[in-house]
C-alpha cells in the first residue's frame, strides 16, 4: 500500500518563503533604464559615416572583402596605434607587422589617408570604443541610407 506524504508545517513554511522571496526576484523585469540601450552622443559616428569608413568596414564581427570588421578593434590594438593608423596608414605600413598583415589579408583594398584632423581621429576612436563596450551588437548596425552613402562616397573619392 502506497502512503501519501504529508507536508509538515516547517516544509510549508520553507515553500512559502521561497515563493515569497525568490519568485519575485527571479521573475523581475529589467528596469527601463537597464533595458534601454544608450545612444551614442559624440561626433565620431557622424565622422565615421561621412568620411566613408562604412564603405569598407562594419561592426558585424565578420570581415568584408574590402576591410576588417571593426568589432573589438579597440581591444585588438592600442589607442596610440589607431591614432597613428588613422593619421597616416602608409607610414604605419612601412614598419608595423600588424598593418602589413592587414595589407596582405585585403590585397584589393588599401586603407587610405582620409586627411583627418587630430580631433576627428580622437572622435572616431571614441566611437569605436563605444561600439566595443556599449554599442557593439551586429544587429544594431544600420548601414547608411543611399543619400548618406553618396555623400560619404563624394568625401572619400
Amino acid at each position: 500500500m502506497i502512503q501519501k506524504h504529508k507536508k509538515t508545517s516547517l516544509q510549508w513554511l520553507g515553500i512559502g518563503l521561497l515563493i515569497t522571496f525568490l519568485f519575485p526576484v527571479a521573475c523581475k523585469k529589467p528596469t527601463e533604464e537597464v533595458a534601454q540601450k544608450k545612444e551614442y552622443t559624440g561626433k565620431g559616428k557622424e565622422i565615421f559615416n561621412n568620411k566613408g569608413c562604412v564603405a569598407c568596414h562594419d561592426f558585424s564581427g565578420t570581415d568584408k572583402p574590402t576591410g576588417p570588421s571593426l568589432k573589438g578593434v579597440t581591444k585588438r590594438v592600442s589607442v596610440e596605434w589607431l591614432q597613428k593608423w588613422l593619421k597616416n596608414p602608409d607610414e604605419v605600413k612601412k614598419t608595423d607587422k600588424y598593418a602589413q598583415e592587414l595589407d596582405k589579408k585585403f590585397p584589393t583594398s588599401n586603407m587610405v589617408n582620409l586627411g583627418l584632423t587630430d580631433q576627428e581621429i580622437n572622435d572616431i576612436i571614441d566611437y569605436l570604443k563605444w561600439m566595443d563596450t556599449e554599442g557593439s551588437v551586429a544587429a544594431d548596425f544600420k548601414p547608411l541610407s543611399p543619400e548618406e552613402f553618396e555623400r560619404a562616397k563624394k568625401n572619400l573619392f
